[in-house]
């Protein structure tokens, strides 16, 4: 695949930090790649060059027509390559969902600093033995996290393209300065960064998700979930993270003390802080 699409110097996963630009590129046009050769398949063409069969006049249909249009092909190019597919994540809610509902039950037993069985009025002091209390002596059934079985063939094509879809989504949005959409696709983020061990990035999302959904007043969340980019050219495509603005103002400040030589001391660079 890196010979097909000319990228011979991509090497991941071990020079993606020093080398990143490449590799960014690498995965975006293996993404166009496949979406290209969807849409040639479901639009009955032969190459880029040719007409499509089954698509309507441009020019002769409404703009609200157009993007129910747009939003169908969308669709049968997410079946064509198999993209719609989750069932996995609602077992995992499914699962979720039931564990909290246990979990309020035996809380609601609680009584003052311990607790109480409702079916024999027996006291303890912490919520394990109360729950191993209700599973020995009345059969109480908790649900437990178990793990999704694997497929025996997995998809890497699909498992590729399901997170080179949301690394695109989520470059988009923090260009477009969308917190909204950046919170959305945090929480996937964060299931990709967990599941693949990335310490420092599932914190970094970790924190973010908390900061707006439980660590911040209403007020302080909003302001924090659209206040994630800052734009230094102008124009509403050209936003960036905000990390990346500090790693871009801490550049310049080393550029302009390696312009003072000897005279460089710690007193001269709290004056250009």
């Amino acid at each position: 695949m890196r010979n097909l699409v000319n990228h011979r110097t991509v090497s991941a996963p071990q020079e993606v930090i020093s080398d990143f630009r490449s590799h960014h590129q690498y995965v975006t046009d293996v993404t166009d790649a496949y979406l290209v050769s969807a849409c040639l398949d479901i639009l009955d063409m032969e190459d880029t060059t040719s007409a499509p069969q089954s698509a309507p006049f441009f020019s002769l249909i409404e703009k609200t027509a157009l993007v129910v249009w747009l939003n169908c092909l969308a669709d049968k190019v997410l079946d064509y390559l198999h993209l719609n597919g989750w069932d996995n994540f609602l077992d995992i809610k499914l699962m979720l969902e039931n564990m909290s509902a246990d979990d309020d039950k035996v809380e609601a037993m609680k009584l003052g600093n311990s607790y109480q069985c409702a079916l024999c009025g027996k006291l303890y002091v912490r919520k394990p033995w109360l729950k191993q209390h209700l599973k020995k002596k009345h059969a109480w059934q908790f649900h437990n996290y178990t793990t999704l079985s694997k497929k025996k063939d997995p998809n890497l094509i699909n498992s590729f393209l399901k997170m080179s879809m949301l690394y695109r989504d989520t470059c988009d949005a923090f260009s477009l300065g969308d917190g909204h959409r950046i919170m959305r696709n945090a929480k996937m983020d964060w299931i990709y960064a967990s599941a693949l061990h990335h310490s420092k990035y599932k914190l970094w999302l970790w924190r973010l998700i908390t900061y707006v959904i439980a660590l911040l007043p209403p007020d302080q969340a909003f302001e924090y979930m659209w206040n994630m980019t800052v734009n230094l050219k102008g124009g509403i495509y050209n936003n960036i993270p905000n990390d990346n603005c500090v790693e871009l103002q801490a550049g310049n400040i080393k550029k302009e003390l390696n312009t003072q030589g000897a005279n460089k001391t710690s007193s001269l660079q709290e004056q250009f802080v």
